[in-house]
């Protein structure tokens, strides 16, 4: 049976069958994401920081007027350029040339541990920029997670017991 006549049969079955390319195409981005690290170590060997992180962003820039151009929509607006260009200061170059840098002196798998904390300096950051509240069970899963990362010994001590490795005992 197709898949066309299975979802048309049982409507109920379409919005998960949307969901699961949803969790899927996260999950790539994850595995691709995770092998960042250990490729831009093994990059910089031979091309350096800068040039790895330049690179990028002149291959994200290019990939970027093409997708324009193929959608034929409009370039962006003054207004638009500014923000694209604060962006730009984080992501497109202070992350990629930073973690560049720092993977000249440590290895990829201990600068994965560093990124550990990003989840909750994104929270923070959302928080702060825009407002947004996430909820106490988001916070002390947040507050697991930290701890899990910074001393996995500490993870589970740490989400119950504030203190805990703290000497506050």
């Amino acid at each position: 049976m197709s898949e066309a006549a299975t979802t048309t049969k049982n409507p109920a079955l379409a919005p998960h069958r949307h969901e699961l390319v949803g969790y899927s195409l996260g999950v790539l981005a994850v595995l691709i994401f995770g092998a960042s690290l250990p490729m831009t170590r093994l990059a910089i060997g031979d091309l350096g920081p800068w040039f790895i992180s330049m690179g990028r962003a002149a291959i994200a820039g290019g990939l970027a007027l093409v997708v324009l151009g193929a959608a034929r929509r409009a370039l962006p607006s003054k207004a638009q350029i500014l923000r694209l260009l604060v962006a730009s200061v984080c992501l497109v170059f202070g992350f990629p040339i930073f973690t560049g840098l720092a993977l000249q002196t440590v290895p990829a798998s201990h600068g994965g541990v560093v990124l550990g904390i990003m989840p909750l300096v994104t929270a923070l950051a959302s928080s702060l920029l825009y407002g947004e509240r996430p909820s106490l069970g988001f916070w002390a899963c947040e507050r697991f997670g930290d701890c899990d990362v910074h001393d996995p010994a500490e993870g589970v001590r740490g989400l119950i017991d504030p203190n805990a490795g703290t000497g506050g005992e």
